[in-house]
């Protein structure tokens, strides 16, 4: 058996585990499964589920997912995941990793308002239009990515009170390498001084347009 088999066998048990435990997480974030490249149907059976953990495995198609509406946390960082589209109907996701993802379209995001924590660092995401109306994020990640405007973040007023998890992260994105100004305020480490220095340049620089 190839060690994408294996890794697929072992979804399938934890998935009847969890069936039979009625468990409300499912963490397929271990050795056993990183060779994990196509998501069992079973899994669609686990609607009771709140946490799924897939970090590090090989799933490009999440399109199983799409009846575990119930999802309050979904990680995904390191996974080839590129459609978002099956996430749009979670609108109790509270926290959604997609660091290092191939995710390129964050459209799907836009009914998730209960979202408090994205990461999109290390993706192609170039757009932060559609996280506008996601007003209880307090945490967003966005370093390294090719976002060369960060002016849709002023409509996001859950971010400038600095009491996300880890703030709004910047550094690296296409708008703090092409201006000095905004790498300098990407490297404040507190939180709250970040975000406070941020929204006071992008509103002088909304101001001057």
């Amino acid at each position: 058996m190839t060690e994408a088999g294996q890794s697929f066998r072992a979804a399938e048990a934890a998935i009847a585990q969890a069936l039979a435990d009625r468990s409300d997480t499912l963490d397929l974030n271990a050795p056993e499964f990183r060779e994990l490249a196509v998501l069992p149907p079973s899994i669609s059976q686990l609607t009771g589920l709140r946490v799924i953990e897939l970090d590090y495995t090989k799933v490009a198609d999440i399109s199983a997912l799409r009846p575990l509406t119930g999802l309050r946390h979904l990680f995904l960082e390191w996974v080839p995941v590129r459609d978002l589209t099956p996430l749009s109907g979670m609108t109790g996701l509270t926290r959604l990793t997609l660091g290092n993802s191939h995710v390129e379209d964050i459209r799907p995001l836009r009914a998730l308002s209960a979202l408090e924590l994205l990461t999109l660092n290390n993706t192609g995401v170039s757009d932060l239009t559609p996280l506008v109306g996601l007003d209880h994020l307090t945490t967003l990640r966005i370093e390294e990515t090719p976002i060369d405007d960060l002016t849709p973040l002023l409509r996001l007023p859950g971010l400038w009170d600095g009491t996300g998890v880890h703030g709004l992260g910047f550094a690296g994105c296409a708008a703090a390498r092409d201006t000095p100004e905004l790498a300098a305020i990407a490297c404040i480490e507190d939180h709250a001084a970040r975000a406070a220095a941020l929204r006071k340049y992008l509103e002088a620089a909304q101001g001057q347009d």
